[in-house]
């Protein structure tokens, strides 16, 4: 596996494919870039695929305990060492921080961005407080499933276990920074600092085709909230999918990669 060795720590990441580059970025329960298994073989056939364990997660050092602070200069960096001056940037759940950071701060730089299951690092108190009201009805919900759509372990009951033995972190450990946060708070996992003031100015003022796209069974980033930032960002297409939770592209992989598919086809290839 690749590595550069970037802002203090290793980096691993994966290339799959040639044509226009597409980056993707997991998110914290998926923890690697192995997450994408469903994807890479569909998107590779037209595009260059960059896969990436962000810092602390995987096979990626972060000695410093830096964590999202420093997510997009890891990309940046790693872009301009793979000599890529724009990318499309497919993000899940946590990767939108380290997508709309990117974004915000090089917007040139972004083809096109998919959010799923996401909203980024946004100082927006409105937000805040929508998916602070669903948090506080869903509590009792235990914590694994709120990752799936109810029927999934019956739908898909080997996708099911292999999504809750991934997400179980004594067999995954999680970084010491999203440890720490988790203990104190859930909510604490989706504000935590990056370094990059987001407001709704700066959405409104994003230059690359958006998508955001979301499971209506979303537990974790509610439909709601991915819609209040869909409405805040001019041009941007919404989607939800039936039947999923807080994973779309691990869910109902035929749906993610044909709608996310025909988005990049349309943005990047015509």
């Amino acid at each position: 596996m690749p590595t550069e060795q970037l802002n203090g720590i290793d980096l691993h990441y994966q290339e799959y494919g040639e044509g226009p580059p597409v980056v993707f970025l997991h998110g914290a329960g998926g923890g690697t870039q192995i997450a994408w298994f469903q994807q890479i073989p569909h998107f590779s056939r037209h595009f260059r695929c960059i896969v990436i364990d962000h810092r602390g997660f995987g096979a990626s050092t972060d000695p410093e305990q830096e964590g999202p602070t420093r997510f997009v200069d890891d990309l940046e960096v790693l872009l301009d060492r793979l000599g890529i001056e724009r990318a499309a940037l497919i993000a899940q759940s946590m990767g939108g921080w380290t997508a709309l950071g990117f974004a915000v701060r090089n917007p040139g730089r972004v083809s096109a961005l998919v959010m799923c299951d996401c909203v980024g690092d946004l100082d927006w108190p409105e937000l805040h407080s929508v998916i602070e009201e669903h948090d506080e009805r869903t509590r009792d919900i235990p914590g694994l499933d709120r990752a799936y759509a109810e029927d999934y372990p019956d739908r898909e009951p080997a996708m099911a276990l292999l999504m809750r033995i991934r997400l179980n972190f004594e067999n995954f450990p999680l970084p010491e920074w999203l440890s720490f946060n988790l203990t104190k708070s859930r909510s604490n996992m989706r504000y935590m600092p990056t370094g990059i003031r987001i407001g709704t100015d700066d959405l409104e003022a994003l230059m690359a085709p958006t998508m955001f796209l979301v499971g209506d069974q979303d537990k974790i980033v509610y439909p709601e909230a991915v819609r209040m930032v869909h409405e805040q960002t001019a041009g941007s297409e919404y989607v939800e999918v039936a039947g999923c939770g807080h994973s779309v592209y691990w869910e109902r992989p035929e749906v993610f990669n044909q709608v996310v598919g025909e988005f990049l086809e349309r943005h990047l290839l015509s």
